[in-house]
This record gives structure tokens, sequence and C-alpha cells, in this order.
């Protein structure tokens, strides 16, 4: 009776080889296909996350389309010129006083401080505002506060020598001024105001091309 031939030690270990690499094989897969599906899912994620923020960025375009055209509040009036201005060093001494008249003739770059200022926003146009008088020489900005500015050390000594101003009238006695809760900046001539940006949390960051125009304007007039 003829026998089937025993399974050879050799060939039993060829067969174990191949179910290896078969099992290793389908664990690689199964690991690839969970990174794969693990990275589809944060990739699916920061997507949401794109959305979502290009979602608020376009609700929150009409208010800064709002506050970007606070300016014409300010445009085309003129600051009184009878108002009677504190000059102070950044130690907050009383150094003269002067009328508005005289201190705002020709033209200037009047940054305008009001009682309610977001901090935030002033901090960040006290600084700028440092650098544009560098630009365009100190004699030709002048900082304005209608509250006493002079007590408020933390902001005074942020000024350099030529210090700055307080007046007793609110908003500078401008007419269609708004809330005055943001700093202001303006291009004066003999007082009255040719062009102004509002700074306010969502139009800070226009302000840097704001300071680029001024700074590009009075070079031209030299």
């Amino acid at each position: 009776m003829d026998h089937e031939p025993f399974t050879t030690k050799t060939e039993m270990k060829k067969e174990i080889n191949t179910k290896l690499i078969l099992a290793v094989s389908v664990i690689l897969l199964a690991f690839t296909n969970a990174v794969t599906y693990f990275l589809f899912l944060a990739k699916n994620s920061e997507y949401k996350a794109a959305i979502g923020d290009s979602e608020k960025q376009l609700m929150a375009i009409p208010s800064i389309v709002d506050a970007m055209f606070q300016h014409v509040y300010y445009d085309g009036d003129s600051i009184q010129s009878t108002l009677t201005a504190k000059h102070y060093n950044r130690s907050g001494r009383l150094l003269a006083e002067v009328k508005t008249g005289e201190l705002l003739k020709d033209e200037k770059v009047v940054l305008f401080l009001s009682t309610n200022t977001c901090s935030a926003c002033a901090e960040g146009e006290i600084n700028q505002i440092q650098d544009l008088s560098e630009k365009i020489g100190k004699d030709k900005v002048v900082v304005i506060a209608d509250f006493p500015l002079h007590e408020q050390r933390e902001w005074s000594l942020r000024f350099d020598g030529s210090g700055y101003y307080e007046i007793a009238k609110e908003h500078l006695g401008l007419k269609g001024s708004p809330s005055g809760e943001t700093p202001v900046v303006m291009l004066t001539e003999n007082g009255r105001i040719k062009t102004s940006f509002v700074v306010g949390q969502q139009t800070s960051a226009f302000a840097k091309e704001f300071h680029e125009y001024l700074s590009d304007h009075f070079k031209a007039a030299k």
C-alpha cells in the first residue's frame, strides 16, 4: 500500500515563513490604513476649522467696514483755535500753555486720546506715532488728550522729550465726533482736519498703512 510522502522540515519552514510574511503584510496594511484614516480625520478637522475661521471673518466684515468709515465724523471739521492746551513733559511736569490755533499752525499730525480710549489701542498707537515723529520731524507731531494724561504715568512715560498736550474740552470740541473710545490720528492744516484714521480693535491692523501715507505725504512736501 502506497503512502503519501511525509512533509520535509524544509517544506514546513517554507510554509511557516510564508504564513508569517502574509501575517506581517496584513498587519502592516491594517496599520497603514489606520494611519491614513487618522490623517484624514486630522485634515478634515483642520478643514472644518479653516471654514469656521473664514465664516467668522466674513461675519466680521460689516463691523470692520463700519469702523473704517468712522473717519468721516472728523474729516473736514476744524479743531477750535481758542482752546487752551497745557504742555507737559513725559514726567508729568507742566511746561507751558498755548492756544490750539498756535499749536496747530501749518500742517500737523495730531494723535488725539480721549477719556475712554481703549488702552491696548492707545499703547500701540503711541508707539507708532513716536516712530512717525522720528521720520517726519517731532515738530510735525502733536499728541493731545482731553483728560489728565499726566496722571497716567504708564502712558505719559512712553512719550519722548516733546511731551504732550492736555485740553479741557471733550473731543476737541468737534461737532460730529463719535464716542471717543478709540484714538484718532489726524492730518490737520491750521486746525482743519484734512484726513483722519480712527484706531480701534478692528482697524489697528490697517494703522501702519495710514502712518506710511503720512510719512510719504511729508516727504513729498519737502
